[in-house]
This record gives C-alpha cells, sequence and structure tokens, in this order.
C-alpha cells in the first residue's frame, strides 16, 4: 500500500490574494476620495477668506485692504 502525502504549500491562495487585492483597493479609492475632499475644503476657505476680505473693506469704505495708511 502506498501512502501519498499530502503537500503543504505555504503559496497564497487565490481566494487570499484576491482578498488582499481588494483591501488595497479600497483603501487606494479611500484616500483617492480624502484628497479630493481636501481640495474641496481649500476652495471653499479661500472663497470665504476672499467674501470676508470684500466685507471689511466695503465697511470700511476704502477699495484697499492691505494698505494700513490710508488717510481719511
Amino acid at each position: 500500500m502506498t501512502y501519498f502525502s499530502k503537500k503543504v504549500s505555504s503559496a497564497f491562495t487565490l481566494i487570499g490574494l484576491s482578498a488582499v487585492i481588494a483591501i488595497i483597493g479600497i483603501l487606494i479609492a479611500g484616500l483617492m476620495g480624502a484628497t479630493g475632499l481636501v481640495k474641496k475644503s481649500k476652495i471653499a476657505a479661500a472663497q470665504s477668506l476672499t467674501s470676508a476680505d470684500a466685507a471689511i473693506a466695503h465697511s470700511q469704505g476704502t477699495g484697499n485692504v492691505y494698505n494700513s495708511n490710508v488717510s481719511t
């Protein structure tokens, strides 16, 4: 009688490899989404600052917010 020894494989299985690839894909997609949110928040902050500067200039009655040597 011959006994077939079970060969132990230490390599990745197809299911394990696909799970790792799926997790890496999810992480990359999350990173891309976060990058887009950062860009949108920077644009919103810049627009907010621009409108605040315009409001300050209008309330001071001068057209130049950055020139503090304006005599009235």
